[in-house]
């Protein structure tokens, strides 16, 4: 998981995180919304619904309305402390399943600022390979999905 910041402070949110927080109220929004129309969300604060996926390579963001390659998001967690990073890093963990095979996977709700890089040739995440980055402030909630996704009956569908 990429993060932001490496000092050993305290366990506190970020200063400029928690600035962010206040200076601008967030966006609820829908994933498919926020990746088939970027224009309207670009370096917005946003909060939304998604499903965290990682493998021991690489980790993204997607929902099943609208997944394909062209819409994962790199998610980027915003922290100051590594003590405050590993807090984001168990929160996401909780209720995860899966294998770092073929994915672990958790149903999360972000608030989080996005981005969408207008370079074709250099995006975000392993090898610069997305469009769209999350830069995520808060995780407000976090539940477990079933293995087979597409059949789950949980609120984050």
């Amino acid at each position: 998981i990429e993060i932001r910041g490496q000092s050993h402070q305290a366990l506190m949110p970020s200063t400029s995180a928690v600035h962010r927080l206040n200076v601008q109220e967030p966006i609820d929004v829908e994933f498919c919304d926020l990746v088939t129309h970027p224009e309207s969300f670009r370096d917005r604060l946003v909060r939304v619904k998604a499903v965290y996926e990682t493998t021991f390579e690489w980790h993204r963001l997607y929902h099943n309305a609208c997944r394909s390659s062209k819409n994962y998001v790199w998610p980027v967690f915003e922290c100051d402390t590594i003590e405050a990073c590993e807090k984001f890093r168990q929160q996401i963990k909780k209720d995860m399943i899966g294998d770092p095979f073929s994915g672990k996977r958790v149903a999360v709700v972000l608030l989080a600022r996005f981005r969408e890089s207008n370079n074709p040739k250099r995006g975000f995440g392993v090898q610069g390979g997305l469009k769209f980055q999350l830069e995520i402030l808060k995780i407000e909630a976090t539940d477990r999905i079933s293995k087979t996704v597409r059949k789950s009956k949980n609120r984050f569908r």
